[in-house]
């Protein structure tokens, strides 16, 4: 008799397997609570060196304006590692996007292969990120601004085009600046990633994981969607 630890998972396993996360355990959620904390620290600092500006701010004294013009250059350098940290925290989710996009086309191919049904789902990136169902307007769904704010991240430095061009090419950055753009970031911008945060629902930008909610809700749209038409398919009871 085969050992049970060497058995094939089941198909309902399969589905707990990629779609049942254990936040307790799941990387994604520790790194994006550090790096929440992380962000909680520039902004006491951002809050202190604000209330210090205020202070001295109404003074004649010279002293005084060096010090103002300091903590001027403390805030403006807090709100950068807060706009990066915000960036890093995307390109952290992404990973966990890439996860559920790459295990479930090889459940749907296990399916088909298996028990000889094409589930309708489709299997690309792309649809697969439509089916989130928080929009942050009508035509951009949560994921699709998640996944391209860390394209954004990733290669902005390496564009060489304005977006404008970028938008009228074949490029393979065409999508991301296409939902840059429907988000209402802008080019060169030091408040894009600020700005889609407020839209994502993370309005003081301390909120990080308010993105593993929007993480566990596509991926639980996903799971029931696949759980439903196995069931009315009686492949899964």
């Amino acid at each position: 008799m085969l050992n049970r630890k060497h058995q094939k998972p089941k198909l309902t396993e399969r589905l707990s397997l990629i779609f049942d996360q254990d936040d307790n355990v799941n990387p994604v959620t520790k790194v994006i609570i550090a790096i929440g904390e992380a962000i909680r620290q520039q902004a006491d600092t951002v809050t202190q060196a604000a209330t210090e500006q205020e202070q001295v701010g109404n003074s004649a004294s010279l002293d005084d304006f060096y010090q103002y013009q300091y903590l001027d250059g403390i805030i403006e350098e807090e709100i950068y590692i807060i706009e990066d940290l915000l960036a890093i925290s995307y390109v952290i989710c992404q990973t966990d996007i890439e996860y559920v996009v790459t295990h479930t086309k090889k459940l749907i191919e296990y399916v088909k292969s298996e028990h000889a049904h094409t589930l309708s789902l489709a299997s690309k990136k792309p649809d697969l990120m439509k089916l989130d169902p928080f929009m942050v307007n009508p035509n951009t769904t949560a994921i699709q601004a998640i996944n391209a704010y860390a394209n954004y991240f990733k290669h902005k430095d390496a564009w060489t085009d304005s977006w404008d061009n970028i938008l009228r090419s074949n490029s393979q950055s065409k999508d991301t600046v296409s939902v840059l753009v429907a988000t209402g970031a802008i080019a060169q911008s030091s408040y894009n990633f600020r700005n889609i945060s407020k839209q994502l629902g993370n309005t003081d930008f301390l909120r990080v994981g308010k993105y593993i909610d929007i993480l566990d809700h596509w991926r639980k749209t996903i799971r029931d969607m696949i759980e439903s038409e196995l069931k009315s398919n009686n492949i899964i009871t």
